[in-house]
């Protein structure tokens, strides 16, 4: 519940807020699945133009239902006395992945914090943003917009938030690969 209301609240902002220009984007790209799937993940480079730290705050897209701020967290020894068998079938609510002879999990995440002139990486097996209930089914070629808000702080502690966004192609491959 909480995320669609933070979503509400994202795309109610959008249509009246200019955009910031914090931010630059590259290498992105949502991956393409099948048309059965009920989430992806969106990818990119983010880098923070500005003179003063950011936080990404949110993410939505009108091709979604909800959108989440994800971090793939690694547990090396979760598996230690587990059988692969009890690890088939898991819903989002308990998603792992094997990796390596530990386990993957992701983690919802409050914000993404990006000091200035710094650059993150929204990647597989990181940071990224899942992106549930597709509207329509992607094919690999189509076009996704991405809209974050963005929330940079003034002297006096208030949070002046501005929405940007990044359009990005579906792809079973990150760029380049």
């Amino acid at each position: 519940m909480k995320a669609f209301i933070k979503l509400a609240i994202l795309c109610s902002l959008i249509p009246v807020m200019a955009q910031a220009g914090y931010l630059s984007f590259s290498n992105t790209w949502v991956r393409a699945v099948p048309p059965t799937s009920k989430m992806t993940a969106a990818y990119a480079t983010i880098t923070n133009t500005s003179d003063k730290t950011v936080y990404i705050t949110g993410a939505g897209s009108q091709q979604f239902g909800y959108a989440e701020l994800h971090e793939t967290i690694m547990e090396e020894n979760a598996m230690a006395g587990m059988k692969h068998e009890g690890m088939k079938h898991m819903n989002h609510e308990g998603m792992k992945h094997m990796h390596h002879g530990g386990m993957a999990r992701m983690v919802q995440q409050g914000l993404y914090k990006i000091e200035a002139g710094q650059t993150i990486e929204l990647k597989q097996g990181g940071r990224h943003i899942m992106l549930f209930h597709p509207v329509n089914p992607l094919q690999e070629g189509d076009n996704s917009q991405i809209d974050l808000l963005v929330c940079q702080f003034d002297s006096h502690g208030r949070c002046n938030a501005e929405a940007e966004s990044f359009t990005t192609n579906v792809s079973r491959t990150a760029p380049g690969s």
